[in-house]
């Protein structure tokens, strides 16, 4: 896998927003999820 400099915000903005869907998937609707998050 090879990324640019000019690519790597995006990845790493992509990544986190990644992370976050599945911490909230792991958690659940009911427990609490932080989608009024930017």
């Amino acid at each position: 896998l090879v990324i640019g400099p000019t690519r790597l915000p995006e990845v790493a903005r992509g990544l986190g927003q990644a992370f976050r869907a599945f911490q909230d998937a792991l958690k659940g609707p009911d427990k609490g999820g932080r989608r009024d998050e930017p």
